[in-house]
């Protein structure tokens, strides 16, 4: 590639996102990029463990097309800084996870060659460092500055941690080993709609240790054209398919996963696509119950974009605040991870964003769809055993709330996207609400939400805007990932009040 594009992609948030690296693929990103990002990355390891040499940083890829390539080049961009190489091949984003969670002394570092959930022609790489924790906003831009050539080669030496994941991931659930399902729970029927990504692969091992339980296990061949649906637990016709299969087969439940496998959808016995913001009400629900009984203080936390619902059923379980708190975190996973690991968050037990990202205390404080999909398969088996479904308890909590589809806009010009942002502010203001934002701890690498008086972007971590009023909020913000604008409302007890406001906003932003 030419220099000069070469530099042109180097430029901030075009290759180098919020959180990760990402791109189309071969245009943006490429087996250059990404050999450059692997010297950069051993580089940024090397600078955080002076004292060890050679760095050692476990790799691993998705099924997308290009995939390979460019897990290669980056490996050797590692190699090329004299980094060693363990290769877990195609895996799960929680693969990494898990890898550099469970063996923090043998892991500087981890990286996962996928472009998660976005469309096919997409690509990149997600990076951790020891002990999986997130690389930093601010590590990023310091790689994307710190992106040079250098030859130096090392072995790769690969790896399998498969089989001590599935052990893991098990544990943190009530797994019967010897009847192969849940103690004091009922056999269920499960659909698993992998939509041809890591899903199928991963949570194909996991099954066969719950052998009382029947899998049908859909479109589970990794195969990074997608022939049938784009996996995001987002997309509506991925959701619908998912819909008509469990109804077909007369299943308890369908799960679904993204193309890395770290995020989870869920169709409940009913047939029906369950909320990202009621799944985590589920989880924190078991969550809080679990822990708060031998813990004095916990803390779990949904992102500025998850229903009110959250909020209501953990004040149900604990009333005044101060045993089970409740904390709103910024948008994007990166972000989520970093504020967990605070030292006032160390009573942080899970966390779920709306994209359909879930972070488990017991997983490393990363995120895992399987670990999520588990948790909601054990909650539902022993609902099935009191002759119960996950049904009955959903259909009296989403009746309640009414939340528009995240609804986005093209602006690919991100400082028309942001004056858009300040046109909704400059509409609303003075009207009674409470207008929240995105503030990072000027001493800790952070970002965290904070009440606000006013909105100025340029005194913020980032440009998400949300206000609530008495029955119902808004939340706009700019993509981390892609060239638009994202829009969310909720009203509590009125979808005519949604519809409304929904439509309200969406007239302020085009005009």
């Amino acid at each position: 590639m030419h220099r000069d594009k070469l530099l042109k992609l180097l430029r901030r948030d075009v290759v180098f996102k919020r959180d990760d690296v990402r791109g189309v693929y071969p245009s943006d990103v490429n087996e250059e990029i990404m050999r450059e990002v692997g010297r950069a990355f051993a580089r940024l390891l090397c600078a955080d463990n002076p004292n060890i040499r050679p760095v050692r940083v476990v790799v691993g890829r998705d099924m997308r097309v290009g995939s390979e390539e460019l897990e290669a080049a980056f490996i050797a961009g590692l190699q090329d800084s004299g980094a060693k190489v363990f290769s877990l091949g195609l895996c799960s984003s929680e693969y990494i996870y898990f890898a550099t969670g469970q063996n923090p002394g043998d892991f500087e570092g981890g990286a996962m060659v996928t472009a998660s959930h976005n469309p096919k022609e997409f690509h990149g790489v997600k990076m951790v460092a020891r002990g999986g924790k997130p690389i930093s906003p601010g590590q990023l831009d310091d790689m994307r500055r710190a992106v040079i050539r250098q030859m130096t080669g090392s072995a790769t030496v690969r790896l399998d941690v498969s089989d001590d994941y599935t052990d893991r991931v098990l544990t943190m659930i009530d797994y019967d080993a010897k009847s192969g399902s849940i103690a004091g729970g009922a056999p269920l029927k499960v659909v698993v709609n992998a939509g041809n990504g890591m899903g199928g692969y991963v949570f194909q091992k996991v099954a066969k240790k719950l052998s009382a339980f029947e899998f049908v296990f859909v479109d589970s061949t990794p195969d990074g054209n997608f022939p049938n649906n784009l996996p995001n637990p987002l997309n509506e016709s991925f959701l619908a398919a998912l819909s008509v299969q469990v109804d077909s087969y007369g299943a308890d439940m369908g799960l679904c996963f993204d193309g890395d496998a770290d995020r989870m959808g869920l169709v409940d016995d009913s047939a029906r696509p369950v909320t990202a913001s009621s799944i985590i009400a589920l989880i924190a629900r078991r969550m809080a119950e679990s822990y708060a009984r031998k813990e004095p203080q916990i803390h779990i936390f949904y992102n500025l974009t998850t229903s009110w619902l959250v909020r209501d059923v953990l004040a149900e379980i604990d009333p005044t605040g101060r045993k089970v708190i409740g904390v709103p975190t910024p948008v994007g996973h990166a972000k989520i991870k970093a504020l967990m690991r605070q030292p006032e968050y160390a009573s942080a037990v899970f966390a779920g964003e709306y994209s359909g990202h879930f972070f488990f205390r017991d997983f490393y404080l990363c995120d895992s769809g399987v670990l999520a999909a588990l948790t909601i398969l054990d909650m539902a088996s022993k609902l099935k055993a009191k002759g119960r479904k996950l049904s009955q308890l959903l259909v009296g909590w989403e009746g309640k709330y009414f939340m528009s589809p995240e609804t986005n806009f093209d602006f690919p010009e991100r400082a028309a996207a942001l004056k858009c942002i300040g046109k909704v502010w400059d509409h609303y203001k003075g009207k009674g609400g409470k207008l929240f934002g995105i503030v990072r701890d000027p001493k800790r690498d952070f970002d965290s939400v904070r009440e606000l008086t006013g909105y100025d972007p340029s005194k913020l971590a980032a440009e998400d805007l949300k206000i609530e009023f008495e029955d119902w909020w808004l939340c706009v913000r700019p993509s981390g990932t892609e060239p638009k604008l994202r829009a969310t409302v909720e009203a509590r007890g009125s979808r005519a009040l949604m519809e409304e406001k929904l439509a309200e906003v969406t007239k302020i932003i085009k005009m």
